[in-house]
């Protein structure tokens, strides 16, 4: 190969370069992601345009800083430590901080980092993804009251319920099922249902539960248990909760105390026939 066609080859490789490092640079640039560089004192020595996007700055403005600066004050604490800890460990994943933008708005943010080291092997800083998750905080948040709000009522209902999967595994009860039996939902929850309920090593061989999971219709019949208190009645219903599909995943274990109602039926019917006696 002469002089000329190394040369050649040379600024072809060159080329190639150029264009794989514009590519890169725009991927780097444009990813839904922000990605930053940071040196060991959390100075911000480069940034995408994500980021800056993101929180309402120029990139001129966020390179230079400490990245310490465009967060939270809580944050702030969390971030130091964290870095300490990314220095000695060599990366950090999930770590949730705030940023404060500037408009003066705050974003939730996780992060991955890790550590760039020389050749000699020594920290000269970091390089950080970091993902917006503002809006799955808020949807967490939303769900978690909602959860709250739900669970309120489900332990407001005086009446027991609970619920039951396809291997009659309690997965929740309220307050009103352990009532009558006198104990914490924790001791129920995880447990099968004729173990926790019954008392017994093996399924009901009379269990209605089956029924519903198989045919899809809802049950009802009563049954007498003797508490602490004595004799009581029970109205038991359960129905079928259904998935996407359409079948029968869980069912609903509804109990009723219909002792007093039950007195009170047979006093009438005893009433009744006295009424009738009189009359005769």
């Amino acid at each position: 190969m002469n002089l000329d066609m190394a040369l050649k080859e040379i600024d072809g490789l060159k080329i190639k370069l150029e264009e794989s490092e514009m590519k890169y640079r725009d991927l780097y640039e444009s990813a839904p992601n922000m990605y930053h560089t940071i040196n060991t004192e959390g100075i911000i020595v480069d940034c995408n345009r994500t980021e800056a996007d993101i929180l309402g700055y120029s990139k001129e403005e966020l390179i230079g800083n400490s990245i310490l600066d465009f967060q939270t004050e809580e944050s702030r604490k969390t971030g130091k430590k964290a870095m300490n800890k990314l220095f000695n460990e060599g990366n950090i994943k999930g770590l949730e901080l705030q940023f404060v933008k500037k408009d003066g708005g705050v974003i939730d943010v996780s992060i991955n980092a890790a550590v760039i080291y020389d050749r000699k092997g020594r920290p000269i800083g970091t390089r950080s993804v970091m993902r917006d998750i503002t809006k799955d905080k808020k949807m967490m948040e939303i769900i978690k009251n909602s959860n709250f709000k739900l669970q309120a009522i489900f332990d407001a209902i005086t009446d027991g319920i609970c619920l039951i999967d396809k291997n009659f595994t309690i997965q929740e009860i309220n307050r009103g099922m352990t009532g009558y039996l006198g104990v914490s939902p924790l001791d129920f929850i995880g447990r099968r249902c004729y173990s926790a309920l019954a008392g017994r090593e093996n399924m009901c061989k009379d269990c209605r539960a089956i029924y519903t999971f198989y045919r899809g219709d809802p049950v009802s019949y009563s049954v007498s248990k003797e508490l602490n208190d004595g004799y009581h009645e029970f109205e038991i219903s359960i129905f079928p909760v259904r998935n996407e599909k359409g079948g029968v995943e869980q069912v609903v274990y509804y109990i009723k105390d219909i002792t007093e109602k039950k007195g009170m039926e047979r006093k009438a019917e005893e009433y009744m026939k006295r009424l009738t006696e009189l009359g005769k």
